[in-house]
Order: structure tokens, then sequence, then C-alpha cells
């Protein structure tokens, strides 16, 4: 008859305990489920985005615009200062005063020049072919430099200027206008002659009956035939 059997006594006892699937709080689950999708959405519109690759990023050039008077019906002609204005000597903001002009002084502005210190940005809509053969592909950058009034800006594509209708065509969208610095060439009654950056200190400036566009005549007549 066999003897009674010995049991061997456990010397480890492994308890399994349920483990959660992670062990981030949930809040940060949810904010990096938030970054993944808004990087997401970002990349998106990023790959439908008209890609401006195509023309070279002159945006941060500057462009002197010799003579530009950059509104419509702008004009150079006797103007009357409406508050006191001070003359430089040179068309710099560091130049010595030449002299002062009271309110209410005639002078005669005798031409001017707009320093355009970064150029606005407008994008084609579609493909175009301007009138001197330059081609404008669809979703290409076009910038621009001066505003010439009615819709026009005297524009530069690559290396070329141009004439281009932007605010009035349906082939082009401005996305930002050009920033500048417009500087006025003024000769008072005794005939001194200085400048200002203050353009807006004076009044008479706006002929109405002059086309400001016929400065750039000469490039709108390559544009269009």
């Amino acid at each position: 008859m066999a003897g009674p059997r010995t049991l061997t006594p456990l010397t480890k006892v492994r308890i399994l305990v349920p483990q959660p699937k992670s062990s981030r709080p949930i809040y940060l689950v949810m904010i990096m489920a938030y970054f993944k999708f808004t990087i997401f959405i970002a990349l998106l519109l990023f790959s439908i985005t008209p890609s401006l690759s195509h023309a070279e990023d002159t945006s941060n050039a500057i462009y002197e615009d010799h003579g530009a008077c950059p509104f419509e019906c702008c004009e150079y002609r006797e103007w009357v200062s409406l508050i006191p204005t001070s003359i430089l000597k040179e068309m710099s903001p560091d130049s010595p005063v030449l002299y002062e002009l009271s309110s209410e002084e005639k002078v005669v502005a005798e031409t001017g020049t707009v320093i355009t210190t970064k150029a606005g940005t407008a994008i084609a809509l579609n493909k175009m072919v301007t009138g001197n053969g330059l081609v404008i592909e669809e979703g290409e950058a076009v910038y621009l430099l001066t505003y010439l009034g009615e819709g026009y800006y005297l524009t530069r594509q690559g290396n070329e200027q141009v004439v281009l209708n932007i605010l009035g065509s349906p082939a082009f969208k401005r996305l930002s206008e050009p920033e500048s610095v417009w500087w006025v060439k003024i000769k008072n009654q005794a005939g001194e002659t200085g400048w200002t950056n203050k353009p807006g200190n004076f009044g008479n400036k706006d002929g109405c009956g002059s086309v400001t566009i016929s400065h750039y005549e000469f490039l709108l007549e390559k544009t269009f035939p």
C-alpha cells in the first residue's frame, strides 16, 4: 500500500493584474490627437495652394520708380501745403531741413519718386500671355511695384516689367499691397527746391483729367496689342 503523497510548498505566487492599454492620461492622448489632426490639415492645405515656385522671388527687392505719381488722377503741378511742413535738402529722412512751409503756401511739385521697399503679390488664376509675349502660368506670382490707378500696377515678372490690370481683371487675385515711400520734389516761391516724404500734407494733387498710366505708355504698348 502506497504511503501518503507529500506536497511541495509554493515558494512564489504570481498574481496577474489587468493593466490599462496606455499609461498616459487621457488628456495627453487627446492633445496628441489634436496636434496630429492640425498637422494633417496644414499639409493638405499646402498641397492644394497654387505654387509660387515658377517666379523668382523679388518681393524684398528695393525698386525706385522715378516720375511716378501713384494714384488715379495724380498730377505734379501747383500744390498747396495744408499744414506746416519741413522740406529736406536731399531725398533722405536723415537729410537736414532746407526750409519750412507754412499752411496754405503755394508750391510747385516738380516730380517724384516712389521707392518700393517690399513688393506686393498677385497670383495668376489661369495661364495668360501678355502682348509682348511674356507667359504667365496659372498659380504663378506677379510682384506689384507701383499702383498706377484704375486697377493697373507696374509689375515685375522675373526680369520683365509689365503693366497689368490686377484689380479689374478676373485673371489675377491680389494677395498683398506693395510697401512704399513717396518722395516729392518741391519748389517754393523763392525758387528753392527740396524734398518731402509727406505728400499727404499737400492739396491740389488730384488732376482728375490727366491719366496716370501715361507715364508708363511705353510699357503698356508692349504689354497689350
